[in-house]
């Protein structure tokens, strides 16, 4: 609870972005204990010995005055201690603040903007966004991930991204959350020949085991239930760009409208309207109340490249 109190945390970010390199590797090697969940494979993946984290994390934990993970009896998995839970949001924001640390040093003047996104917008909304943005600013640093809409809020929140696109309207006192596109879902279906479907589509029409589900939200999913009950779908995934390689002659999926215009020119998938489609779901964009006042400008550059985007002007239906 003492590493948890915001006295300690300040004071421990303070003095390590103010220490050398190694302060900075004992962190990273605490972080990847906790992603890989295991002291052998952390060693793996950072090209060090298992007795070089070992000693790392005791660094890190002699220091803190306190315990940061245990060793699960008879397996090699690990588990956080209170105290390594209270700190493991801290440590990754002090690598972030190194790292913002290294880019200043080294930017020389450049304009940063950093971007957190769903798969399926990245994939199908924004990247026409991307481009108009480096080309009207050719120095710019974008940085632009893909994660799930809780964890970009995360990012928002703690000054690791700059803007964030969502699927999920949450209360934050520090975010500001605006409507940004509403996405309607359409039938994809693959067939070599002519189409033995007409539109718009009856779900009776489609069999459930011929689908490739997609997870497009709760409200989806309460649909899907409700029209495809206890089905046993082909194949799941949540990964946009995988969904051409595995629609096979005779087999479906349902999609947004956004994603659905992008396929229209692929060979053999053909877009149906459905009869009784899901409830249309509302996309947010999202940003910090107080911005980084160093990327103010880049981000007012893209917020106006958005207003002004007519490729989504199509997709918002008030």
């Amino acid at each position: 609870d003492v590493l948890g109190s915001r006295g300690l945390g300040d004071v421990y970010k303070r003095q390590i972005i103010k220490r050398d390199l190694m302060d900075r590797e004992t962190l990273v090697t605490f972080l990847t204990i906790v992603s890989t969940n295991s002291v052998s494979r952390a060693a793996e993946q950072l090209y060090v010995s298992q007795s070089s984290v070992s000693k790392r994390l005791q660094q890190l934990e002699t220091e803190l005055g306190v315990s940061l993970i245990v060793r699960k009896k008879g397996t090699r998995g690990i588990e956080l201690t209170p105290a390594g839970l209270s700190f493991l949001p801290m440590a990754e924001q002090i690598i972030e603040l190194c790292q913002q640390s290294v880019d200043m040093n080294s930017d020389h003047g450049r304009t940063r903007l950093s971007i957190a996104c769903i798969d399926s917008l990245n994939a199908s909304v924004l990247a026409p966004v991307y481009r108009r943005l480096l080309q009207q600013e050719p120095m710019i640093n974008l940085s632009i991930t893909t994660n799930l809409s809780a964890q970009i809020y995360h990012f928002v929140e703690r000054y690791t991204c700059d803007i964030g696109f969502v699927t999920v309207k949450l209360q934050h006192p520090n975010i500001i959350v605006e409507p940004f596109i509403q996405q309607y879902f359409k039938l994809i279906y693959c067939c070599h020949g002519k189409p033995d479907l007409t539109s718009p589509v009856a779900t009776e029409a489609l069999d459930p085991t011929k689908e490739i589900f997609q997870p497009w939200g709760s409200v989806f999913y309460q649909w899907h239930e409700r029209h495809f009950p206890g089905s046993k779908q082909y194949v799941r995934f949540d990964t946009v760009s995988m969904m051409p390689e595995l629609l096979e002659d005779g087999y479906w999926t349902i999609v947004p409208d956004t994603i659905a215009d992008t396929l229209r020119n692929t060979p053999h998938l053909h877009v149906f309207e459905l009869q009784n489609p899901p409830p249309y779901r509302t996309c947010y964009k999202i940003k910090n109340l107080l911005p980084r006042k160093e990327n103010q400008r880049a981000i007012e550059l893209f917020e106006s490249i958005l207003n002004e985007d007519s490729h989504l002007s199509q997709f918002w239906r008030p």
